[in-house]
């Protein structure tokens, strides 16, 4: 949150004095200045202008780790129970959750897609999301994969947009054309809960960026012997 306030303050060019008993706040407000009463004195804070590092590690997750983000996410709580899941990790708590899935169609070969990507409110407007989708892009293409990700929420248009690892390949704006293809199929009564679409406006990026220098095993080791190892996970939450 404080993150968040400092970067709308200084985006909106406005001026704000904040008063709190707290110090760990510090680095994530940046402030241009501090006064305590302990030292009684206006100190310039100019070496607070870089925030603390995020460090996220990333396992393998079984698919009841969905129930931490679930109800996160901007449209539904279900989830495909073929999708590889993964969970992020900061400090030891859970900060954001990634399903991944292949392609639906054979038209693209050798290519999947991100079914769903959650980050916790407390760790959003960090840029991690737009982090994760960067690490699982690079991993998929050192595989000699496609990675593609649809999706109608505006704040990952937003972080997209400055995004070069990935390239806008599809765009769906036109509303009322989805809305009248959809009260059709009602009419006709060919609507199976699966037909109607999105009444909003969505973009398909894919990923172009470079290959993972990271280590990839987590996509590629034997799915079997991980069900044994992890059995204790949802205990870890």
């Amino acid at each position: 949150m404080s993150n968040a306030l400092q970067k709308y303050i200084r985006r909106t060019n406005k001026k704000i004095i904040l008063a709190s008993c707290h110090f760990d706040i510090m680095e994530w407000l940046q402030p241009d200045w501090t006064y305590s009463p302990n030292k009684g004195r206006v100190e310039k804070h100019e070496y607070l202008r870089q925030r603390p590092e995020i460090e996220l590690e990333i396992f393998r997750c079984r698919y009841e780790t969905w129930k931490i983000f679930k109800q996160h996410h901007y449209l539904t709580q279900d989830l495909n129970a073929a999708a590889k899941c993964f969970c992020f990790t900061w400090l030891d708590k859970p900060v954001g959750f990634i399903a991944i899935l292949p392609m639906p169609s054979g038209t693209i070969q050798n290519a999947f897609r991100i079914s769903r990507l959650v980050i916790l409110p407390d760790y959003q407007g960090l840029s991690i999301g737009i982090k994760i989708l960067n690490i699982f892009g690079a991993m998929y293409k050192s595989i000699l994969k496609s990675l593609y990700i649809k999706t109608s929420n505006p704040s990952l248009f937003n972080g997209m947009s400055n995004n070069n690892n990935w390239i806008l390949v599809g765009q769906n704006d036109n509303i009322e054309q989805i809305k009248k293809t959809n009260e059709k199929l009602k009419n006709e009564g060919k609507d199976n809960g699966l037909k109607l679409r999105k009444e909003s406006v969505t973009k398909s990026y894919k990923y172009i960026g470079d290959k993972s220098k990271i280590d990839i095993s987590i996509l590629t080791f034997n799915a079997e012997v991980f069900k044994d190892i992890a059995q204790n996970q949802i205990n870890l939450f």
